[in-house]
C-alpha cells in the first residue's frame, strides 16, 4: 500500500477496494522494477480517481480486468512475456546454487541449537538434578522441534514468494523470483531495470558463509564424535573411580577395625553394624567375627581391589558400582577375606540432589597359612 501515490482517492468510498487493485497491480508489474511500476501505479491510480469522480468506476474496473490480468497486458506490450523474452531463464547451475545455499542457511539454526539443547539435561544428569533433567529435555525437545520443524517451513516458504527480502540462496546466485502479470517467475538480478532491490548479494554471501561455518562445523563435530565413540574425560573417570575405589575400602577398614575391638572386648558375638553391612554380608558378620575370634585377629591388611564394575561405565559418578576388595587377616594364622562393596546412588524424594551409599554386602573367608 502506497499512500502518497493514491492520495487522490482519499475520501472515496470504495477507496480500500482501489488501493488493493493498485497495491496488487504494482506488484504483478515487478518485473519492469520498483521505479517504473511506482509509476505505472500512480497513472493508474489517478485514471480511477477520474473514474470514481464520474460514478464509473465498476465500468472501467470491469473494462481493465483483474490487476493481474492488466499487468501482463503491458509487459506483453513491451515483449516481456512473449519469448524470446529479454529477461532469460536463469541457467541450471544459478538455480541448484540458489538451492543448496538456502538448505544450508534453513539447516543453521539446528547446527547451532543442537548442542545448546544438550547442556542442561546433560549438565543436570551429571550434578543429580532428576527435576531439572525433565525441565531440560523438555526445552530441549521444545527447541529442536522449532529447528527441524518450524524454521526450515518458514524459510521455504518464504523462498517462494516473491518481494524485495528474497532467500540468502537466490541472493548469492544473483536471482529473484518476481511477479510478471499474472505468474511467477525466476529472473536474474542483473537483468532487472535498476532500483531498490533487498539484500545485498555481499550481505547473503557473508550471511551463507556463516551458515556454512555452522553447520559445518557441527558436522565435523558430529562425524568426529561418532569415529571417536562415546567419552569421557580421562581425569574425571580416573578420579571418581579412584574416590570410589577409596570409599569402598575405607568401608572394609571400619568393619575390621569394628572386629578387632570386638574381640579386645572379649566379644565372640555381636549384632552386625547396620551403616556397613547389608544382604548377605549380615547374616554373614556373625561367622566372620567368630573366626577372628578363635584366629586371635590382631590387625587387617588391605592388599589391592581385584574387581571394580559399573552399571553404567561412561557415567560413573552417578553409576551404580560393585568393588571385590581383596585383604589378610593377620592372628594366630594369616587368613584370605574378600568383600564385595556395592555403591548405590538414590535420589531424594524432592528431585533435586542425590544421595550416595556404599556397603558391604557380602564377605567370603578363605585360606589360611601359617605366619
Amino acid at each position: 500500500m502506497n499512500p502518497a501515490h493514491d492520495a487522490r482517492l482519499d475520501g472515496d468510498p470504495r477507496s480500500a477496494l482501489l488501493d488493493d487493485y493498485l497495491t496488487r497491480l504494482e506488484e504483478a508489474l515487478e518485473l519492469l522494477g520498483p521505479v517504473e511500476a511506482a509509476e505505472i501505479r500512480t497513472e493508474v491510480a489517478s485514471y480511477l480517481s477520474e473514474a470514481a469522480r464520474d460514478g464509473r468506476v465498476d465500468e472501467v474496473l470491469g473494462t481493465m480486468g483483474a490487476p493481474e490480468s492488466f499487468a501482463a497486458g503491458i509487459l506483453s506490450e513491451r515483449g516481456m512475456l512473449a519469448p524470446p523474452s529479454p529477461l532469460p531463464m536463469p541457467s541450471n547451475a544459478r538455480t541448484t546454487v540458489a538451492a543448496v545455499v538456502d538448505v544450508v542457511v534453513a539447516l543453521a539454526p539446528l547446527a547451532l541449537a543442537l548442542p545448546l539443547t544438550l547442556v542442561v539435561p546433560v549438565f543436570s544428569s551429571s550434578t543429580g538434578v532428576t527435576t531439572l533433567t525433565w525441565i531440560g529435555r523438555f526445552v530441549a525437545a521444545g527447541v529442536l522441534l522449532v529447528t527441524i520443524g518450524v524454521w526450515p517451513w518458514y524459510y521455504w516458504r518464504g523462498r517462494k514468494r516473491p518481494g524485495r527480502n528474497q532467500s540468502v540462496g537466490r541472493n548469492v546466485a544473483g536471482l529473484r523470483l518476481v511477479r510478471a502479470g499474472g505468474e511467477l517467475r525466476v529472473v536474474r538480478t542483473n537483468d532487472m531495470p535498476h532500483g531498490r532491490r533487498g539484500m545485498a548479494r555481499t550481505g547473503a554471501v557473508i550471511g551463507f558463509l556463516v551458515a556454512l561455518w555452522i553447520v559445518g562445523g557441527m558436522a565435523y563435530l558430529l562425524g568426529y564424535a561418532v569415529i571417536r565413540g562415546p567419552y569421557t574425560p580421562p581425569d574425571l573417570t580416573l578420579s571418581v573411580v579412584a574416590q570410589d575405589a577409596g570409599s569402598a575400602v575405607g568401608m572394609t577398614t571400619q568393619l575390621t577395625a569394628a572386629i578387632v575391638q570386638a574381640i579386645s572386648a572379649g566379644q565372640a558375638t555381636g549384632a552386625p553394624p547396620p551403616d556397613l553391612l547389608e544382604g548377605t554380608a549380615l547374616q554373614e558378620y556373625p561367622e566372620l567375627l567368630e573366626s577372628a575370634k578363635a584366629n586371635a585377629a590382631e590387625t587387617y591388611e588391605t592388599q589391592w581391589i581385584s574387581e571394580t564394575t559399573y552399571v553404567d561405565p561412561e557415567s560413573p559418578f552417578l553409576s551404580d558400582a560393585t568393588f571385590r576388595v581383596e585383604g589378610v587377616e593377620h592372628g594366630d594364622h594369616n587368613r584370605t577375606l574378600r568383600f564385595t562393596v556395592r555403591k548405590h546412588t538414590e535420589f531424594t524424594d524432592d528431585g533435586m540432589s542425590g544421595v550416595t551409599t556404599y556397603r558391604i554386602s557380602h564377605i567370603e573367608i578363605g585360606e589360611s597359612w601359617a605366619p
